[in-house]
């Protein structure tokens, strides 16, 4: 199976160097620069096994959308600019997919010298109904092609692009839109990647309230989707 990994990045050229070192084992790599003003651009160029796209920008989440577009492999992968893949991870992964239509695992979180392992359940709906704290992440995440053309066509969009720039925890909006499209997702102990948190005041985990609305309004969202469910049994 063709294998696909994406990267956005706006002016992340502090760790961009470590992160795009550490994707050698996909078969296709693809770094959006949303309009840096940095040398994010430089730094990924001089990767050879990296596709660099520039545009101005747009946000996160439409620049996600867009690398989707812009990738051909039938197994897609997300990183963040300023996190790193671990080794061996994508091929413990692809063994755990199966049949699934994708793979949740957990991540080692490095915040200053710390380096820890999230606590994520293999219970998918646990980890969305605890909120952020990096059980699920980004990086952590692990999808067939055909469960993301699902969700995109279910939904219009695949990362949800009508929340707030600032509103972090995307990717548990993406999961539950997954888990609404009857979409299987399996899991796998071995950690995907090393996420960085609270190292910029600009990162989107630093935006402390952001993440608390997001946060609230995912856990209403789920709730309620619980509820239906319940009802409709």
């Amino acid at each position: 199976m063709r294998t696909s990994l994406l990267i956005p990045v706006y002016n992340g050229a502090t760790h961009l160097a470590e992160c795009l070192a550490s994707t050698t084992e996909f078969d296709e790599v693809i770094l959006w620069d949303d309009g840096s003003t940095d040398d994010s651009l430089a730094l990924a160029r001089r990767f050879p096994h990296v596709q660099t796209i520039h545009s101005e920008n747009q946000g996160v989440q439409r620049t996600r959308n867009l690398l989707f577009e812009a990738s051909t492999g039938e197994v897609i992968a997300y990183l963040d600019a300023d996190d790193c893949r671990l080794p061996g991870a994508l091929a413990a992964h692809l063994q755990a997919l199966g049949a699934a239509d994708g793979v949740f695992s957990p991540v080692q979180v490095l915040q200053g010298d710390s380096l820890t392992l999230s606590k994520t359940s293999p219970d998918l709906l646990v980890n969305l109904l605890v909120g952020f704290g990096g059980r699920i992440q980004t990086g952590g995440l692990l999808w067939r092609r055909r469960a993301l053309e699902t969700i995109r066509q279910r939904f219009g969009d695949l990362w949800q692009e009508s929340l707030p720039r600032r509103a972090s925890f995307f990717e548990g909006f993406l999961v539950f839109r997954a888990l609404q499209a009857d979409c299987r997702l399996v899991f796998s102990p071995v950690p995907a990647a090393v996420y960085r948190v609270d190292w910029s005041p600009d990162q989107f985990t630093a935006d402390a309230d952001g993440v608390s609305r997001a946060i609230l309004t995912l856990l209403k969202e789920v709730r309620a989707w619980i509820d239906k469910k319940s009802r409709d049994r």
